[in-house]
This record gives structure tokens, C-alpha cells and sequence, in this order.
């Protein structure tokens, strides 16, 4: 006879260690990139060209999709400034505010079919632009385009996600970092931030209306507008510091 203990899971039990080991391992591993190793650099943001509501509905039918062109909001140039002034910080290193084409980077963000950005479509771009305004290193926010935790919907790079009860507002986008003598990206980051007391990590957001999330983009008015850009341009805060800190070491 066998005798099975109330509770016990061999299986889950397996699961569970194997979870905290790869936890604890994850924080053992050392950021790639020392501070002092890199004296001058830029940053270039193709993130915010677009501006897109993803409404889920109890269906895949009743899902819904439409985006505007927000590039005249300057959300692209507000975070480049925003994550340069906190890179120059950690880096302990002299931030290059330089102007660029989004043209010349944007292609980062086609993605191949294992979802992974393009890193080596702009390697010439960013040799270009390191030469011109001598440059050490790059640092490049490009989109995310990952899918939303437990679902086969796609995560909305900048914008508005949720359904019939209300969503978030959301920026999805990665810190990449370009070494300039290769032009080649040397260390890449999600933009996340983990909630006190949480191991999960999330990407920025705030809660927005029912009447938002269920009305055409295009039928803003231009106080919803102005008041979407104020918090676009809020919305990433801390977290920049944050997932920076994974990727720099520190004395």
C-alpha cells in the first residue's frame, strides 16, 4: 500500500526549488557594464512614434485595435533626456545630448520571429552617430513587443490596454546599450519595475477611465490628449534608475 502525505507534491516541490534557485542565481549574476568604463555617451529614443488602445474583449472577436501618430507629442526626446540624465549618474559619465533621425534606428524595433529586436539592423547607425559626436557608447530605448502575462495578446509598446471595466495606460520598451569601437549592442534590459514586497516585475502603467479604454482614439478631445502626454512623460519616473542599476556596476 502506498501512502500518499496530505499536501505534499514531489512535483511542485521540485518546481518551487528550481523557481527560488533560479531567483537567487539571477541576483548573483554582476551587472556587465562598470561604472568609469565609459566617459562620453548619447541616447536615442524610437519608442513613441505611435500610440496605440488595445481593447480585449470577452472574445477574440469583440478584440479591437486602432493607434494614432503621436510623434509631435516629443515623448521620444523627453525620455532620451529623461534616461540621460540618470545614465550620466550611474555611469559617473558625461551625457552627449546630440540630435538624431529616428529613421536612422527605428529599424531596432522589427523584430524577428522569435520576437527578439533587430540589434544588428542599426550597428552602422550607431558608428555613424558615435563617430560624429565621439561617443564611447550608445544607449537606445527601442519598443517591446512582448505578450501580456498568461494570454496570446500582444502587449501595446505605448498606449492604452484593458477592456470594458477600465485598463492602463502603459509604456513597453527596452534599454539597449551600444558599444561605439564595434557598434555592436553590448548589454540589453527590459524597462520594469518591481512593486515593494513583489519578485514580479511589471512595465510602467497607470489606470485610466472605462470612457477612455472604450472609445476611438481618434475621438479624443484635446484636453484627453494634453492630459495622456503629461502622463506619458511621468510615467516612466524611477524606473529608469531601476532597470539601469541591473544593467551598470557600481563601487
Amino acid at each position: 500500500m502506498t501512502i500518499h502525505t496530505p499536501g505534499f507534491d514531489a512535483r511542485a516541490m521540485r518546481a518551487i526549488f528550481l523557481f527560488l534557485a533560479a531567483l537567487l542565481s539571477a541576483a548573483a549574476v554582476p551587472a556587465k557594464i562598470p561604472t568609469g568604463s565609459i566617459k562620453r555617451f548619447g541616447v536615442v529614443s524610437v519608442v513613441a512614434d505611435k500610440f496605440t488602445r488595445s481593447f480585449v474583449g470577452f472574445t477574440a472577436f469583440g478584440n479591437k485595435v486602432d493607434e494614432i501618430d503621436v510623434t509631435s507629442w516629443g515623448i521620444d526626446a523627453a525620455y532620451a533626456d529623461q534616461l540621460g540624465k540618470v545614465a550620466a549618474g550611474l555611469l559617473n559619465a558625461q551625457y552627449v545630448a546630440a540630435s538624431y533621425s529616428p529613421d536612422d534606428f527605428s529599424k531596432i524595433n522589427e523584430t524577428s520571429r522569435r520576437g527578439a529586436p533587430n540589434w544588428s539592423s542599426i550597428e552602422g547607425s550607431v558608428k555613424t552617430y558615435c563617430v560624429t559626436n565621439e561617443l564611447d557608447a550608445l544607449l537606445v530605448i527601442s519598443k517591446d513587443r512582448g505578450m501580456m502575462p498568461g494570454s496570446t495578446i500582444a502587449r501595446v509598446p505605448m498606449g492604452i490596454q484593458g477592456g470594458g471595466s477600465g485598463g492602463y495606460l502603459r509604456l513597453s520598451a527596452a534599454i539597449n546599450i551600444y558599444d561605439c569601437a564595434t557598434g555592436r549592442m553590448r548589454d540589453t534590459e527590459l524597462l520594469r519595475f518591481a512593486p515593494p514586497g513583489q519578485l514580479i516585475w511589471q512595465v510602467p502603467q497607470v489606470e485610466i477611465s472605462r470612457d477612455l479604454m472604450t472609445h476611438l482614439l481618434s475621438e479624443m478631445d484635446d484636453t484627453t490628449r494634453a492630459e495622456i502626454k503629461s502622463k506619458l512623460l511621468s510615467l516612466p519616473g524611477p524606473d529608469w534608475d531601476q532597470t539601469l542599476r541591473r544593467m551598470v556596476r557600481t563601487p
